[in-house]
């Protein structure tokens, strides 16, 4: 019985540790593009730009992590995340991105 207490408490406290601990970000991380596909006008900008300077997008795990990982030296979301994620893949229409908002270049 006290084992079994004994990780319970050590697996809340590792969970609310790794909830409460601030991440390094730094003013220049991008934003969240809100659409899962790009359209096909996007898509030679998108890959002319570096994985590190693209925006966060819903659904692509491995650009996402290597994100995290460029500007928080931690490859985990935050809560806030998956909250991103999770808002973009409700919207059923994505509205048009207005230039400048949710890209790291401007112009985009």
């Amino acid at each position: 019985m006290w084992s079994t207490r004994l990780w319970m408490v050590t697996g809340v406290l590792a969970v609310s540790l790794l909830a409460v601990i601030p991440a390094a970000v730094s003013g220049q991380e991008p934003g969240w593009y809100p659409r899962v596909i790009a359209p096909p006008e996007m898509r030679p900008l998108i890959q002319a730009t570096p994985m590190e300077l693209r925006p966060y997008r819903p659904m692509h795990f491995w650009g996402n992590t290597v994100r995290r990982m460029h500007y928080r030296n931690n490859p985990l979301p935050l809560p806030r995340d998956l909250a991103n994620t999770s808002t973009s893949l409700l919207r059923a229409v994505a509205p048009p991105v207005p230039p400048g908002l949710g890209w790291s270049r401007p112009g985009w």
